[in-house]
Parts: structure tokens; sequence; C-alpha cells
């Protein structure tokens, strides 16, 4: 019972990648480039699976709300394989127009045989047969108390439920949740070192794919349910890197300009590391370090696409020492590890993975990263630190202490590197904090950092 072997379906493919999320902590898209790879799916049925993998992980507590209203059995005696197999057939039945309720609740009926779940195809029948016969509007959540209402409405972890109320009250925590509840549109950045946005515009629209210029930041594009960017020769040519507003907005802090010294801590897969090239023009020193050797083959294959040769790759933990000679870098990027409760509309995987303990397991970590890099930074440098979290723990809550422990280190005004409409979003303290509610797009933290000395 689990995985279905060599599944040549739509389902079969969101059964298997739903399953791997949960038991394997990987994460969706990924699983579905490699297994769109691996099979022969039409346009649609690619499509079909993608919403489905999607569509469950945004509304989990909500399915889970209706099954157990459904059931004749406790939830917790379902198996898990049964259990992903009723989430997608509730979720066709109830959240899907054009799928009829008999091809929903056969092919989940096939789906158990398929993952040797051949005594539970049954109970599947019945239950997605009985989900059937209702309405979205007759199903209802008691509205108290309100942890539990917004935790199964919107489909959220209670314990983060609770923790955002009593940070911001009912309404604006529903509109937070609400928020991570959307679809965010697909944006890229333009690769200026290989092409320019009219040239890249054209390109794109002979693609078919329908797009727009980001009113905020130039140079960004968003494109409207794009469909496997990652395999056409446009990005393969390295004429464009799929990045979020946020994550290019960090790099604007940050200011990096030619024949500069610059340490991109954390870099991942490199996705700011090219950017920091690209605003370089690709000269200069630029040290990319992470943890993850194999998150920085990533990076050097991504340096090649994007046609960037100034970066050296080193793998390095950064709470330790680095072994260089400090005072050296003229800007460093800390894009540091942390909770991702800031990109749960993007990564809808992340609220179901997190545990309350984690936000100041991550705040130390951050704090000691922070302590050790900012080591490195000329007098007159610039430090941005950044996440992808709006948890003040991991925030302000570094942030603060740091600053009172490092007097040569003062909070430098971010305006000057924001577009208009963001400025809003600036606290009293100078720090930046983007609500996905508040700006639509993911939620982000930043500071910039200024050593006087």
């Amino acid at each position: 019972m689990g995985l279905i072997p060599k599944p040549n379906s739509a389902r079969e493919v969101a059964f298997n990648a739903l399953y791997k999320v949960e038991k394997q902590q990987a994460y969706a898209n990924v699983l579905l480039e490699a297994a769109f790879s691996d099979t022969r799916l039409s346009v649609l049925d690619r499509a079909l699976t993608t919403e489905l993998v999607y569509g469950v992980l945004r509304h989990r507590n909500w399915l889970d709300w209706v099954i157990k209203q459904s059931s004749h059995r406790r939830f917790r005696q379902i198996s898990l394989s049964v259990k992903h197999i009723l989430r997608l057939g509730v979720y066709q039945l109830l959240r899907l127009d054009r799928i009829s309720a008999y091809a929903a609740v056969d092919e989940c009926v096939k789906l158990a045989r398929r993952c040797g779940e051949q005594q539970a195809a049954g109970f599947v029948n019945a239950l997605l047969r009985r989900v059937s016969r209702q309405a979205v509007d007759d199903i209802a959540i008691p509205r108290r108390p309100p942890a539990d209402y917004l935790a199964i409405r919107y489909s959220h972890p209670r314990w983060l439920v609770k923790r955002w109320l009593s940070r911001w009250g009912e309404t604006e925590t529903a509109a937070l949740m609400k928020a991570n509840s959307r679809q965010l549109p697909l944006t890229v950045r333009v690769n200026s070192l290989k092409t320019n946005q009219e040239e890249l515009t054209r390109a794109l629209t002979a693609q078919q794919l329908a797009l727009q210029a980001d009113g905020l930041i130039s140079g960004a594009l968003c494109i409207e349910k794009a469909k496997q960017l990652a395999s056409l020769p446009i990005y393969k040519e390295g004429l464009l890197e799929i990045e979020g507003l946020a994550s290019m907005l960090v790099v604007q802090l940050l200011d990096p300009q030619p024949e500069m010294s610059i340490l991109d801590v954390a870099c991942g897969r490199g996705v700011k590391t090219g950017h920091i090239a690209q605003l370089m023009h690709n000269q200069g020193r630029l040290l990319a370090m992470d943890n993850k050797p194999h998150k920085l083959e990533q990076l050097k294959q991504n340096c090649r696409r994007l046609g960037v040769d100034i970066v050296r790759a080193v793998a390095q933990d950064a709470s330790l020492p680095l072994g260089f000679k400090e005072t050296y870098f003229d800007r460093i990027l800390l894009d540091a590890p942390c909770s991702s409760l800031g990109v749960i509309a993007r990564y809808p995987e992340c609220r179901w993975r997190r545990q309350a303990g984690d936000i100041s397991r991550l705040s130390k970590l951050q704090g000691n990263i922070l302590k050790q890099v900012a080591r490195y930074l000329k007098p007159g440098g610039i430090l941005v630190y950044s996440t992808c979290s709006f948890e003040a723990e991991e925030n302000e809550g570094v942030i603060r202490p740091f600053l009172e422990a490092n007097k040569e280190f003062v909070l430098a005004d971010p305006s000057p590197y924001l577009p208009a409409g963001l400025q809003l979003h600036i606290q009293k303290d100078g720090c930046l904090r983007l609500l996905p509610h508040k700006w639509g797009g993911d939620g982000f933290f930043m500071a910039r950092l200024l050593r006087k000395r």
C-alpha cells in the first residue's frame, strides 16, 4: 500500500505527488516537474494534475472536515493512502465543476485498487457518493471558536491560526489566510546580460503566453498560467529567470554595483545570485555560499545558463567562522533560512510542515548567522537581511538584539531602492515588512544595515 508504480494518468500522478509531499517532505513543484518528464501526459492532463495537487494542498483542512462529516469511520483510522484518495475525490466533486461526479468517484475507486487498497474501494465509493449529493454551501462549519473555524475554512494549522489571531485579530487574520489560498502569477526577470525587455516580450508572446510588465519593478514580467516555462528554449538559453517580485526587491535593496566584492549567504540554487551578478554587469567578485552542495551544483548550472562567470561557489556553514579576511566585502546578502510562512501561497505544503517550535529554533540560527557574517562587511558597506517570513521572532527579533550588541551597525533607509507604491510598508524602525494581503505578493521581511566603522 502506497505509491502507484508507473503512474500513467493525471490522478495517479497527483496521488503519488501528494503521497511523497507528506511522506518524503518533498516539494510539489519539484515532484511535478520530474513526473511530467517521466510520463506522457497531455497538456490538459498536466494542467489537471497540477490543479489537483495544489488544490488538495491548499484546501486540506477543509477537505478533511468534509470527509469527517461524511464518514462512519474515525478519521485517524483511515490509512494515509486512502486519505489522499478521498481528498482528491472530494476536491473534484466540490471544487471542480468540469468533472462529472461519476468520473470523480469511479477514478478514485480505481486509485484505491491501484495503490493496493482494494479492501477500501467500497468505503471510498460509498463516502464519495455521499459527498456528491451535497453542495458546498450545505457544508456548514461552526463559527466558534474562531481559531477552529478559520483553520478549517482557510485550511491552515490551528497553532498558526491562534498565533496570528493573537497578533492581528480575526478580520485581518482571515484576510491573510484568504490571500494564502490564491494562486500567484508567475513572474520572471529579464536577463539583461543576454537580452532586453522588449525582445523578451516578443519571444514570450510568440509562445502564446499572456503576459504584462509589472508596474512596480523594471525588468519584471508577469505571466498568467505559464505551462512548462522551464522547458522552452528562451529559458534554456538564459534569456530570463523565474523569480518572485519580493525576491527581486531584496536584490534591489542590496544595490550591487560593478567591480564590488559581494557575499551571498545561504544562496540556495542561486536565483538572487544571478540577479546580483546581472546588476554587477558580470563584473567584480561574487561569492555564493550554502551548506548544501547539491544546491551549489544547481547554482553553477544556472550561472552557465544565464551567462554569469563571476560567481565562486563555496560549501560552508555560515553559522561558523568563514575563513576570510574580516571587513572584506562591500555588500553582503543574508537571505536567512526561515520558516517560509510568507510563501504559503506559492508553496502550500509549507503550512503543514512547520511546528510552533520551529520559529524560535530558526530565530537562534538566524541570529548566529547574522552575527558571524557581519564581521566580513567593510566600513561603509551594506548588509541586507531578509526572510520569506513575517514572524517577528525571525525578523525584528533578530535585527534588534544584533544592533544593540553591534553599535557600528545602523538601519539604513530602504526608501531610495523601493518603488513608490511599496514605501508605505516601511515600519517605523526602518525595516520593510510585506504582508500577502496588503500588497498582493509573497510575505517577506527586509532590513538594510549600514556599517559605520
